[in-house]
């Protein structure tokens, strides 16, 4: 393994990197920003309507959600009374059964 240190690998040029005398333009261009207070009064606006909006679904859900939970329990104790009259007419059928065996 004999290698050399007197050449290097790599090329640079620092030489001509030395002899620049001024820097590269700057690409970045001077630009006007946009009015924060119209987009600021606007988002407020637009937030408020959004949140009325919500409001109002929110009154609605609650009115009618005891109307729709008084349906339900309703039909809930309609469904009970049917299966307890099912169980009672099977528990009937199955003693008939019972004494014809």
């Amino acid at each position: 393994m004999d290698q050399s240190f007197e050449k290097s690998l790599s090329d640079s040029e620092i030489n001509q990197l030395s002899n620049m005398d001024h820097t590269p333009p700057n690409p970045i261009t001077l630009r006007r920003k946009r009015d924060r207070s119209q987009l600021d009064e606007s988002f407020n606006m637009q937030f408020n309507e959004f949140k009325e909006e919500i409001r109002q679904l929110m009154t609605t859900f609650c009115v009618s959600q005891p109307e729709e939970l008084k349906q339900v329990t309703a039909a809930l104790k309609e469904v009970q009374q049917t299966n307890l009259n099912i169980e009672s007419s099977i528990a009937y059928v199955t003693a008939q059964n019972g004494e014809f065996k």
